[in-house]
């Protein structure tokens, strides 16, 4: 008898149970879905970030309009490390003057951080139908990233932001 006079006080004396939160609004739910998944990275070279696989790595794209050169730069899911993929080259299909063209980025090789053409994190294509563009969009026909397949990507890429020296905002070693 005593031991049920126990378990009856025994939610008095603990304080009793909390109380359940309040389900989320409508109007927060909303307000989460509308935010910008990008808000916690920030692009290296002041170029436009493409999140892939819940932000399991991320692709840069940046123009760099008066020399008609597209760069696309290969991150790990924090935008922190470069990731050196296996291609030589990627294939892409842009928006140019309401046309779209098929064009292809070649791996860059770096002595100084041994990246070598089909062991690289960068990408380029210089053209004169690049330049004098105010940012390019397009699609990126597909990747392999760390084993996985990506196909069918958006990307936009906005005109470089350099500083004096016409340097982008990351060092080059990535």
């Amino acid at each position: 008898m005593r031991f049920l006079l126990l378990l009856c006080l025994l939610p008095l004396a603990c304080g009793g149970a909390e109380p359940e939160p309040e389900p989320e609004t409508e109007t927060e739910t909303e307000t989460e879905s509308e935010a910008d998944p990008l808000t916690h990275h920030e692009p290296r070279y002041g170029g436009d970030l493409v999140p892939l696989d819940g932000h399991s790595a991320h692709l840069e794209f940046v123009l760099d309009d008066a020399a008609g050169k597209l760069t696309m730069y290969v991150w790990d899911g924090h935008v922190s490390k470069s990731v050196r993929i296996k291609a030589k080259e990627v294939a892409i299909t842009a928006d140019l003057d309401d046309e779209e063209v098929a064009l292809k980025l070649s791996a860059v090789a770096n002595p100084l951080t041994g990246e070598t053409v089909g062991d690289t994190s960068k990408f380029e294509l210089t053209s004169e139908r690049l330049r004098g563009s105010d940012g390019i969009s397009g699609v990126l026909a597909r990747i392999e990233i760390r084993g996985k397949l990506y196909k069918e990507v958006d990307f936009y890429a906005p005109i470089a932001e350099v500083d004096e020296e016409g340097q982008g905002d990351a060092d080059e070693d990535g």
